[in-house]
């Protein structure tokens, strides 16, 4: 239901986009019709992966996870209204925060509001900003908005690309000072994700605040490569050499 309805969203704006840049040129008919044969195809694979995976065209994965999963009978398959709370969860929290495991991201607000007040960038930019709007939205209304075993928001995933647009209009506009500060910041972010992967993407749900509970201390021992597998055996075969295993 989340991927569903994230695609379905973006590509709806990424296509209001395109129709508005059509229009400009008298390219509107051109555009619809490349949009509506785009749309009908995908449309096609759906279903029948749909029909042959669950017996309809019209049924969707979720629906078989209602009777596991009690959230997932809120709303739209466990979506109902964006939460002040897991907002700031995802964004600033040390159990997902994006801004917490990286923190060059907190530039690219910045960045994009730069990128607006250029006329020839405006348009695109406001598609990119409405998609991490879209994003941020869909997660903080979502029952699972802590995406289970997971490093980081990882609900806001497809976003991410869309938000770092603002990171280059940061370093292009940026003083001296600004560049350190954003390079400091993007070396923070770059050691803690090398650290993270060294030792496993996939933390407990259960760990409320996995960098000081789970990933500093494993990386600090030299405790590499913790996947599943380290979780459920008392002696995995990667312990055995670790260090050329980090990277799974």
């Amino acid at each position: 239901a989340m991927s569903a309805a994230s695609a379905l969203r973006m590509a709806a704006l990424l296509s209001a986009r395109r129709l508005i840049n059509a229009s400009s040129r008298g390219r509107t008919v051109q555009a619809v019709a490349g949009i509506a044969v785009g749309a009908f195809a995908a449309a096609c694979v759906l279903g029948a992966h749909n029909a042959a995976a669950f017996g309809s065209p019209w049924t969707l994965g979720y629906s078989n996870e209602a009777g596991s999963f009690d959230g997932m009978k809120q709303g739209f398959h466990g979506i109902t209204y964006p939460k002040p709370e897991v907002l700031g969860e995802i964004l600033f929290g040390r159990f997902r925060g994006l801004f917490y495991f990286a923190p060059v991201m907190t530039l690219a607000p910045f960045g994009l509001a730069l990128l607006l007040k250029q006329a020839p960038l405006r348009r695109a930019t406001g598609a990119a900003i409405a998609v991490v709007a879209w994003f941020l939205v869909l997660n903080g209304s979502y029952f699972y908005w802590d995406g289970g075993w997971s490093y980081g928001p990882r609900h806001l995933g497809p976003a991410l690309p869309f938000a770092a647009l603002g990171l280059a209009a940061c370093w292009t506009h940026a003083g001296k000072a600004m560049r350190l500060a954003a390079l400091a910041l993007a070396t923070w972010s770059i050691a803690t994700t090398l650290t993270v992967v060294s030792v496993t993407a996939q933390p407990p749900d259960d760990l409320k605040a996995p960098w000081s509970q789970l990933y500093e201390p494993s990386f600090a021992e030299g405790k590499l490569s913790r996947n599943l597998q380290a979780f459920v055996e008392d002696f995995p075969v990667r312990t055995r050499d670790p260090i050329s295993h980090a990277w799974n």
